[in-house]
């Protein structure tokens, strides 16, 4: 154990070292733990003529009352969650010398308003300042080549991002949730950008994709409530853009409508075949979607929280209705699914507030959890023969249902399939004996349920 005092405030601040094993005639000290309470940190170059190499994993962690540290030069590494949650850290100096800023290093240093990587860092690691809140600006030197996933997500007050020239990946989710971030340039030499890597930054205006990007994620810019165009440079040879809206290079995909258009209808161009996940996610408009017939998949999400959204055709050959396709489409009144739809799935139209009618195709086999749960204005559901089951919560607290019809002979009811539907008097089963495909609670005690011969 090694003590040193801190000369301005006369306070004991402990440190612990591990000492290596000589090797030509080299050792070093890595800190691995810290029990003072100090306010203002300053970690010695040598412990007993040794030199300080690392900061260790999580030895900081946690210090409430932390608000400043000079880190020395010949530090070489700053370890996974070394100063975590130190939430009244406002400065921090990080030598030229540090090569290494691991995951979570900084992570939840609510305090932080601004800190200067020396150019010896080339990458940023896993949530490394995630969630600091008061940092406004973050200037990344040349050196950085790749900013891992999470990096600066939530960083709420970070208004500006300078990019280094050599930045290739921008990891998944970096700067999602950066509600103040209102500017960022892409650098020529970046070709990847992860999935929902600018994904919630509220004030972001445009965005150009520079010609050297080869990958985007899904929902890389989704709910960007100010983002009005998505441009590519020409040159680029995977994407594309048309009217502001980013494509793949020859059209056929659609990956991101910006949320803040303000076209109240718009008609996807026909060649389309896909349209990614999250798409259209949080957007305000369009209130119409004219999907063309060549669209045979919709990925999960794709209109998520489609505030205004309420009207919309699913074309014929599209088989599947994903994981919270239309979650959250307040506005949607009513909706007709194509006789080519095999499977509702999880959470497809959940919280459609205003969904008061939906027809099923018998083509349906499957209405998974949560499909259309917080559904209030739904009142009557027909579910078709072709249908062998019904999950679990697929129509949990449908508080204004009252009458639900199940044609088929061989359809599962899971438990819970119909909880909370406070308003639900009667199950019309078209089977002579269906007790045992009907698991115990399936309906609420109240519904009354009657088996008609087919």
């Amino acid at each position: 154990m090694y003590s040193k005092q801190h000369m301005s405030l006369s306070i004991l601040c402990n440190y612990k070292k591990n000492v290596g094993k000589m090797s030509d005639f080299k050792s070093e000290v890595n800190i691995t733990q810290y029990t003072g309470k100090c306010e203002n940190v300053e970690i010695p170059k040598t412990i007993k003529g040794i030199p300080v190499k690392a900061i260790g994993d999580r030895v900081f962690m946690s210090c409430m009352e932390l608000k400043s540290v000079t880190i020395p030069y010949g530090v070489t590494r700053i370890g996974l969650r070394a100063f975590n949650a130190c939430r009244n850290l406002i400065k921090v100096s990080i030598p030229s010398s540090v090569k290494t800023i691991d995951a979570l290093a900084f992570c939840v240093c609510e305090s932080l308003t601004s800190v200067t990587i020396p150019n010896s860092v080339k990458v940023i690691g896993h949530s490394a300042f995630a969630h600091c809140e008061s940092l406004t600006k973050i200037n990344l030197p040349n050196s950085i080549v790749e900013i891992k996933e999470h990096a600066f997500c939530h960083c709420t007050s970070l208004e500006k991002v300078n990019l280094s020239n050599r930045v290739w990946k921008i990891g998944a989710a970096a700067f999602e949730g950066c509600s103040g971030l209102t500017e960022i340039h892409l650098p020529e030499n970046v070709s990847v950008i992860g999935r929902e890597a600018f994904a919630d930054c509220e004030k972001l205006s445009g965005i150009t994709i520079p010609d050297h990007v080869s990958e985007i994620g899904c929902n890389a810019f989704g709910n960007c409530k100010s983002l009005q165009n998505i441009f590519v440079e020409s040159d680029n040879e995977h994407f594309s853009d048309l009217d502001g809206v980013l494509f793949n290079k020859d059209k056929t995909v659609l990956l991101q409508y910006p949320a803040g258009k303000k076209q109240r209808e718009y008609t996807i161009p026909a060649g389309v075949t896909r349209i990614e996940e999250g798409a259209f996610s949080g957007t305000k408009y369009p209130e119409i979607i004219n999907i063309p017939g060549s669209v045979n998949t919709i990925c999960k999400g794709a209109f998520r929280g489609c505030a205004n959204l309420r009207q919309i055709v699913i074309p014929k050959g599209v088989k599947e209705i994903s994981w919270d396709t239309f979650c959250c489409c307040h506005r949607l009144k009513s909706i007709t699914i194509p006789d080519s739809v095999n499977e509702i799935g999880w959470g497809a139209f959940s919280s459609c507030g205003n969904l008061t009618n939906v027809i099923i195709p018998d083509s349906v086999k499957t209405i998974r959890p949560e499909a259309f749960r917080n559904c209030n204005s739904l009142t009557k559901i027909v579910i078709p023969d072709s249908v062998t089951e019904v999950a679990g919560r697929a129509f949990y607290y449908c508080p204004t249902l009252t009458c639900v019809t199940i044609r088929g002979s061989n359809t599962k009811i899971e438990a819970r399939a119909f909880s909370s539907c406070q308003e639900l008097a009667e199950a019309e089963i078209y089977a002579k004996k269906r007790k045992n495909l009907i698991e115990p609670d399936a309906f609420p005690e109240h519904t009354k349920v009657t088996f008609f011969t087919p």
